[in-house]
């Protein structure tokens, strides 16, 4: 469901990344949306789809550079190959900082939109996964391997563009129970997935925790419990 507070902390966001982040250039700034897929390739910061009121969906793809300095009245937002109308949806990018990938779990499938940088064309394709994957599931690439790991109901799973497989490892009971639409970010010095806030099937919890995964040892911990 829609809700102003949403809308209104995405275009803030959207609009500090304006005023902290850089163009080569759009006539028209993009069209602001909340729900959206986002990642940083390489030296950009990437957008795409997202909504911009209950009915309206976009389509949009846009970037802006994190490598140089300008305006705060002229943000340079590039406007490159509109992607599919969607939103919900989460993104990751390849190893090589390449191609950006955008996800959507669809039931027992998962479908990619691969964007080539180098390109400027998208190619779609629907993955099945090996059970139901829920919507506002964080992707995260692992740098060394160039897998690509998403939790699903009771798996950690480790996907691999190049041979297009899945390896599903279980999630251990009462662990990352806040595992939709929350934070996640790969931690070099510990080689392992970091994951904060979200909610479960049921909404939110009283509590938000950090959550680590460890690849290596596909070890799982609690390390901090906020009120």
């Amino acid at each position: 469901m829609w809700s102003t507070a949403t809308g209104t902390t995405v275009a803030l966001v959207l609009f500090l990344a304006a005023i902290i982040l850089p163009q080569a250039s759009l006539a028209q700034p993009p069209t602001f949306v909340s729900n959206m897929a986002f990642a940083r390739v390489g030296p950009y910061l990437y957008f795409q789809g997202g909504r911009s009121s209950q009915t309206t969906v976009s389509s949009q793809l846009v970037a802006l550079p994190l490598n140089e300095s300008w305006p705060a009245s002229s943000p340079p937002w590039k406007k490159l190959a509109d992607g599919n109308a969607a939103f919900d949806i989460t993104a990751v990018a390849t190893i090589d900082n390449k191609t950006f990938i955008t996800c959507s779990p669809q039931g027992n499938t998962i479908s990619l939109g691969m964007y080539s940088i180098q390109q400027d064309r998208w190619n779609f394709s629907s993955i099945p996964t090996p059970e139901v994957m829920g919507g506002g599931l964080r992707p995260v690439t692992e740098p060394t391997s160039g897998r690509i790991y998403v939790v699903s109901q009771n798996n950690m799973n480790a996907y691999d563009p190049q041979t297009r497989s899945w390896i599903p490892y279980p999630i251990p009971n009462n662990t990352l129970t806040q595992r939709f639409f929350g934070g996640a970010v790969y931690n070099h010095a510990r080689y392992s997935i970091m994951y904060f806030g979200g909610y479960n099937m049921k909404g939110y919890e009283p509590q938000t925790y950090v959550t680590e995964y460890r690849i290596s040892p596909q070890a799982w911990s609690i390390y901090v419990s906020l009120l």
